[in-house]
């Protein structure tokens, strides 16, 4: 490079440089924020569910904080500010959930999903000799045409696919683990074992996307929730294909594996925005069937109906005590807490009270009060 050819770059970063520090920048930088405030405020006050505020003095609020959101000039300043005015209301599932947080998110969904590589598990193209190679042209064009049927596109191969290699993931720390492991799964037959350390996923570096997306989650909750849930999709695909692992056992030593998927255990179900998902559950008899053990991995349809067969499968073996595993499980729907609670309680005992609005009704309390099994 010449110095001639240096003067414009340097001309350019100078300018660069100069338009963060001027006034008229900082200025337009501080009202978008504060312009992000009066709305993030005004929404809270639109959509909360009681219109007391839980008590709280919003407006009050809304005088207290403004000022120093009229400090701020990005967003990463302004959520502090804004996080601790909704802690006010002292309220679960209230968040901010930051745009660049979103996009990050997407973005790593997206590779999770893009960088798995998935081979066929009968793909033997490369298998054929010669002699099947000479075969007439209307047996080859049968064959073709079968393979394009039978086999889809590799390129396509991850996504939409419900498939599964019988083991869950979940961040611990800063390492992806396995947590969870279905005796009777692939993953069990070649050799997994409980606690392995995931390295990765198909080609899906995790010693270096976990850190890319951990950092724009400072919430440790909120981290191991939606690392989870990444990693475990990324395991997830068309039932019949290869899925590649690459873990540490339990004394340190690199394993490579290649685990054919199996179908998933039913149908995926929707429900209202939701998309189609899958449940996952098992059950057992521990300890000599003196105790009953239930694991399921989200609180979705048809958890309900696969929790109380098992409930009545530990009934009839009069078990000593149950064991609900939901290590993991990110929630759901809180309204079958009712029946599923019956199980365990015998009277109409309230666990609370579920307040929301409704755009046309306005606030709507529902009392979740357990519904009783019949004896």
């Amino acid at each position: 490079m010449t110095p001639r050819q240096t003067i414009p770059i340097a001309l350019l970063a100078a300018l660069a440089t100069g338009l963060v520090g001027c006034p008229g920048h900082t200025r337009a930088a501080r009202q978008l924020q504060i312009d992000s405030f009066d709305r993030a405020w005004s929404r809270v006050q639109e959509v909360y569910p009681d219109p007391t505020m839980n008590g709280v003095d919003w407006e009050a609020a809304r005088e207290e904080f403004r000022p120093r959101a009229e400090e701020v000039t990005t967003a990463g300043a302004l959520r502090p500010v804004l996080e601790e005015m909704f802690a006010l209301l002292d309220t679960s599932h209230l968040e901010i959930i930051a745009g660049d947080l979103q996009a990050t998110l997407a973005e790593a969904a997206e590779a999770a999903r893009k960088t798995v590589h998935d081979t066929s598990a009968s793909d033997s193209d490369s298998d054929s000799d010669s002699d099947s190679a000479s075969a007439s042209d209307s047996a080859s064009d049968s064959d073709s045409d079968s393979d394009s049927d039978s086999d889809p596109d590799p390129d396509d191969d991850h996504g939409f696919g419900y498939g599964d290699v019988g083991l869950q993931l979940r961040l611990v720390g800063d390492q992806v683990l396995v947590t969870d492991l279905d005796p009777d799964g692939p993953a069990a037959a070649t050799g997994v074992e409980l606690g392995w350390l995931v390295t990765d996923i198909g080609g899906l570096d995790l010693t270096t996307f976990v850190p890319s997306v951990a950092e724009h989650m400072p919430d440790p909750r909120d981290r191991e929730l939606r690392i989870s849930m990444l990693v475990n999709g990324a395991l997830m695909g068309k039932a019949g294909r290869s899925q590649a692992l690459a873990l540490l056992d339990g004394d340190d030593q690199p394993v490579e594996l290649s685990i054919e998927r199996r179908p998933p255990p039913r149908e995926p179900v929707g429900f209202g925005h939701l998309p189609p998902s899958v449940v996952h559950s098992r059950d057992a008899l521990l300890d000599e069937g003196r105790v009953g053990y239930l694991w399921f991995d989200t609180f979705l349809m048809p958890a309900p109906q696969l929790y109380t067969d098992a409930m009545v499968g530990f009934i009839e073996a009069n078990v000593d005590g149950v064991v609900i595993d939901v290590r993991g499980n990110p929630g759901g729907l809180v309204g079958m807490v009712r029946g599923m609670a019956g199980h365990l309680v015998g009277d109409k005992t309230s666990l609370g009270t579920m307040v929301y609005r409704d755009p046309t009704m306005g606030p709507v309390r529902l009392e979740l009060r357990i519904a009783p099994r019949p004896a």
